[in-house]
């Protein structure tokens, strides 16, 4: 049996490592009153400066942050692009609406001193603060441009959106011009750009006639979102504008479209015009568009990417939009995997090298899609009326950018740009194909697969007609399609007005058609928060102890979760 006595216990003093709760750095926090009485906080966490001006008073200075005046200005600087995030709340007030406006977001570029990029924040989550021009009425001189700014790049980028009604003066001034909202992104040191918001609101005025004249002149009031480099997404709730009288990229749809207007999601490359010519912003080779979704309307609405390099990759990923369209472009040069329409297809132009599908759960109305090679599936719920489906064409894409932006009007007697619609292709090219359902009717339209039409005058203008003796048939093409309904096209196809697809191997069947299941508005079933780098909880994304606590705040409540990976 053992004997061994027991060790004596050491008494002595033992450091352990504390256990410290979850701490972040507080930089700054600056809070203040609005025109309407919302209280307003921001706060910027980890490294870097906030600085927030208020418009002018009535002594010329700027206003007291505490006084119901708008805020001219946010100002951050001095950032770490893995740490510094800008977040803000609003508390309602009794006569407010729950929102403020700034005219100015701007970040001080600064250059990291280890890499060779910018040092821009790591995300914004102000998503009740809207950008719109908070000018005093009344206020002589030319106002400071409507922008958001940042340089360096931002990963995430959530904010209440742009207004262009706030702040309009009815009816304008005869020297009233056009102007532009601009959201500038650079190519952030790490990861993509994100931007998440409620709404974009552009809109136009009818400016009184001056001097001789006797006509009025109509202005538009545009937004952008100008991303260097990846775009990985674009949400936003809804797209207003006003559709009686759209940019003149949608003159093809509306008669009465002029000017440079509505809303622009641009993913391209820096120091290329008009978009990125800001010499300050970081650079990104190419430009690329992952998501896009648009959980309700969309109006005047433009996505375009665009590659000055020559990589070919120019592509946008999935492109969505839960509710109604009304003057819808998207131009994909290098290619669109995923496009789909909750309400329809209506007033809808798409120009892409490549479709993977092309879905609507209600149809199409004067909608165009022009393809360089193949289109893999377009499936449409409903009748499709006045629309052409064409592909194995050829495009210039420098063309089309430079027309539906309005660079081709610009020189230097006219320096300002003149949208105008996209041109139609001209010649038709080997490897066009596609696969179509159309779950109803078909209706002066047309399906086409590497056939080259015959263009003739129609009031005033060329228009491409398919099935003529004039037709040029490549022998690639080929169309596979099924329709529920019947074909009608006594107006588009005169000569064969039982006939909607024209290629050289065409196998057409007349059946019954499962329309999609494309998530529309309005939505139902539980919404979750939208992710904000640098925080575990995005509702609660200001540090314990302080007041500025930001609500819970739906993102994107009624954006659709759409196709593949959305």
């Amino acid at each position: 049996m053992s004997t061994r006595k027991p060790t004596t216990r050491n008494r002595a003093l033992r450091p352990k490592a504390e256990n410290l709760e979850d701490r972040q750095l507080l930089s700054a926090v600056v809070s203040g009153t609005d025109i309407d009485g919302d209280q307003w906080v921001l706060q910027l966490i980890g490294p870097g400066s906030l600085v927030v001006a208020k418009q002018n008073g009535a002594d010329g200075n700027p206003a007291p942050l505490n006084s119901q005046t708008q805020i001219k200005s946010i100002t951050i600087g001095g950032l770490n692009p893995q740490q510094s995030r800008l977040v803000g709340q609003v508390t309602q007030g009794t006569n407010g609406d729950g929102k403020v406006f700034f005219q100015q977001l701007d970040e001080l570029p600064s250059k990291s001193q280890q890499l060779s990029g910018g040092n821009g924040p790591l995300s914004i989550a102000i998503p009740d603060f809207w950008l719109a021009n908070t000018t005093p009425s009344g206020s002589t001189g030319t106002p400071d441009p409507v922008t958001i700014s940042i340089p360096d790049g931002v990963n995430t980028l959530q904010f209440g959106g742009v207004d262009t009604t706030v702040g309009q003066v009815n009816p304008p001034p005869s020297t009233a011009q056009s102007d532009v909202a601009k959201v500038v992104l650079g190519l952030p040191q790490f990861g993509g750009t994100r931007i998440i918001i409620d709404k974009s609101i552009s809109s136009s005025q009818e400016v009184p006639p001056s001097g001789t004249s006797t006509t009025p002149t109509t202005i538009q009031h545009a937004v952008e979102f100008d991303v260097s480099g990846r775009l990985n997404l674009f949400q936003a709730n809804e797209i207003l504008g006003d559709a009686a009288t759209p940019p003149g990229q949608f003159v093809n749809q509306n008669a009465d479209a002029t000017g440079y207007g509505g809303t622009w999601v641009v993913s391209g490359t820096s120091g290329v015009a008009p978009f990125l010519a800001d010499g300050r912003i970081q650079g990104g080779l190419t430009g690329q568009i992952g998501n896009v979704r648009i959980g309700g309307n969309a109006t005047n609405l433009s996505t375009l990417v665009f590659d000055a390099t020559g990589t070919g990759q120019a592509k946008i990923s999935n492109f969505s939009v839960g509710g109604e369209t009304t003057n819808v472009l998207v131009v994909a040069p290098n290619g669109a995997r995923n496009l789909v329409f909750g309400r329809g297809m209506d007033t809808v132009d798409i120009l892409a090298h490549v479709v993977n599908t092309l879905t609507a759960n209600r149809g199409a109305l004067n909608s165009n899609v022009y393809v360089d090679r193949t289109i893999s599936k377009v499936t449409f719920g409903g009748d499709v009326v006045n629309t052409n489906v064409l592909s194995g064409y050829v495009q210039n894409f420098s063309n089309i950018i430079n027309a539906v932006t309005g660079q081709s009007s610009v020189n230097v007697f006219s320096p300002t740009a003149q949208p105008t619609a996209p041109p139609l292709p001209q010649n038709a090219q080997n490897a066009g194909g596609m696969s179509v359902l159309v779950a109803g009717d078909v209706t002066n339209s047309v399906f086409a697969a590497s056939v080259q039409p015959e263009f003739v005058s129609v009031n005033g203008g060329t228009v491409p007609r398919f099935g003529t003796s004039r037709n040029l048939v490549l022998p690639v093409g080929e169309i596979v399609a099924k329709v529920e309904g019947t074909i009608d096209n006594s107006v588009s196809t005169p000569d064969q007005p039982t006939t909607a697809f024209y290629a050289n191997k065409v196998d057409l069947q007349k059946g019954p058609v499962i329309p999609p299941n494309v998530p529309e508005a309005p939505y139902t079933g539980k919404q979750t928060y939208s992710f904000v780098p640098g925080f575990h909880h995005p509702a609660l994304a200001v540090a314990k102890g302080t007041a500025a606590r930001i609500n819970k705040h739906r993102i994107g409540a009624r954006t659709p979760q759409g196709p593949g990976q959305f």
